[in-house]
């Protein structure tokens, strides 16, 4: 994982399915101010329309969504199968199926016919017909309980327990940095304050990953850089601390992966250049560190991804206070050996502060920052044992708007979710907003007026939903204690 949040994000609209097989986009509400410029709230479709849409039952509506026709008596198949056609089967109609609206065949004559409201479907991104022909998206995100939860923070860490997402340390917005957590339950909606006694010095900026039964924390910045840790037990509520014997220099901006057995921790940075190229491996069960071979490493940088593959370890991109990079390397540590990461085929551009995920057969990498430009792009590395591995490009229109510092998580079938971050110049844009990528297509995530736009959050997918967390807006000067979860198909 990197250090800071991780990110992505874009328009958030939502994909409708018309009937007659018209597609049309639009931004999905709950309630007018949720719409842009001159839109509302159709509370029918879920969705902002101009006002002579809001009612699609009502034949005075004009070009009303739910029958797809330009007023004026239904002209051309007016979304209704082109009445009068004679036909003994249905695929002898004219139009195009969808999920929510379908031709038929009734008494020789074509006709189109509406799936029952609430009937699933998975046209354009939709999740559940409206009953008028429409696939909407009904999954919109809740916010988490605040009683009890942590106090506003960002730089923290996160990680998923398989019951709950557990927050620890980060800065709040007068800089103060802390030392304190909490475990949030999506099934009851609440927090359990962390314990204190024994945890790690405060800290921001450090690193965390879950062991299947501990939280290891480690490095970080909080009077001066961190080269120390702690373990969490959220059975027990207790800290044990790390040695620190062989432990990897004081850093920040590294990454932390878990192997199933170790914690590796490679790269990252102190004040200035140079930039760190080196790491050890920390294993829990004897509280010790061992060495990471040099030979063939990666050359120094910070701002890189870090993923684990189940059998190695990949490291890509960052940068080395003067290039950035499209590089990396492969590290077994079994072996302990390093291989050069292929840069065949559709090799990502230079980049530092992208987000990465691990899906099982592929690293897939999105966003970050070039030095100049935010990218909107990225690219998918595949490799098996003992080959260098391609690159294939992560297509797809309309992702969203390049950033850097957001969210990046991998969600199985839904595919990969993007959420927050900041761009333009000097990450002056804070989004609210993301996407999720399938097979080269981008469907939008809506934004929430409840959840603010913002970076250097967290976030966790439980298997079901995914939920954020925290984070700052640099241009507010505001920094956040609250989240949001989200289901995903």
């Amino acid at each position: 994982m990197t250090v800071f949040g991780l990110v992505a994000i874009g328009v958030a609209t939502i994909g409708i399915a018309s009937c007659g097989g018209d597609n049309i986009t639009r931004r999905p509400c709950k309630r007018d101010t949720d719409c842009k410029l001159d839109r509302i709230c159709d509370r029918d479709l879920n969705a902002c329309v101009f006002p002579l849409t809001r009612s699609p039952t009502d034949p005075s509506s004009g070009s009303g969504a739910s029958t797809g026709g330009s007023g004026g008596g239904g002209g051309g198949d007016g979304g209704n199968g082109a009445p009068g056609i004679p036909c003994s089967d249905p695929s002898e109609c004219p139009g195009t199926d969808t999920d929510c609206r379908y031709r038929i065949c009734e008494d020789n004559t074509c006709s189109m016919e509406n799936a029952p409201l609430d009937a699933p479907c998975d046209d354009e991104g939709g999740d559940s017909c409206n009953g008028q022909g429409i696939c909407i998206l009904t999954e919109f995100w809740t916010m988490l309980s605040s009683t009890g939860a942590p106090a506003a923070r960002a730089g923290h860490t996160a990680v998923w327990t398989g019951s709950e997402m557990i927050v620890w340390g980060g800065r709040d917005a007068a800089g103060n940095v802390l030392t304190d957590g909490g475990r949030f339950d999506p099934q009851s909606n609440s927090w359990t304050t962390l314990s204190s006694a024994g945890a790690p010095s405060a800290r921001y900026g450090h690193t965390a990953i879950w062991t299947g039964s501990e939280m290891i924390v480690w490095g970080g910045f909080s009077t001066d850089f961190e080269r120390t840790g702690g373990r969490y037990d959220p059975a027990a509520d207790s800290w044990s601390a790390m040695t620190t014997t062989g432990a990897p220099s004081k850093r920040i901006d590294h990454t932390m992966v878990w192997t199933g057995s170790e914690a590796i921790v490679w790269g990252g940075r102190r004040a200035g250049p140079p930039a760190l190229g080196n790491g050890a491996r920390y294993n829990p069960t004897n509280d010790s560190w061992s060495g990471v071979s040099s030979t063939g490493k990666p050359s120094v940088r910070w701002g890189h991804v870090g993923v684990w593959t189940g059998n190695r370890m990949l490291l890509w991109g960052g940068f080395d206070f003067f290039d950035w990079f499209n590089n990396g390397a492969h590290y077994d540590p079994i072996t302990n050996t390093w291989l050069t990461m292929g840069s065949t085929g559709a090799l990502p551009g230079f980049r530092m502060v992208s987000g990465a995920a691990w899906t099982g057969d592929r690293m897939l990498v999105w966003g970050g920052w070039d030095g100049g430009y935010y990218q909107s792009d990225g690219g998918q590395f595949k490799t098996s044992e003992g080959t260098a591995g391609t690159w294939l490009a992560l297509g797809g229109e309309n992702p969203p708007d390049g950033r850097a510092y957001h969210v990046t998580l991998w969600t199985g079938a839904a595919g990969l979710f993007v959420w927050g971050g900041c761009g333009t110049q000097t990450c002056q844009a804070h989004y609210g907003n993301g996407g999720l990528w399938k097979q080269n297509t981008w469907t939008p995530i809506e934004s929430t007026p409840e959840l603010a736009p913002r970076r250097d959050h967290t976030g966790v997918y439980t298997g079901s939903e995914v939920i954020v967390w925290g984070g700052r807006n640099t241009n507010t000067d505001t920094t956040y204690g609250d989240g949001a979860k989200r289901p995903l198909k």
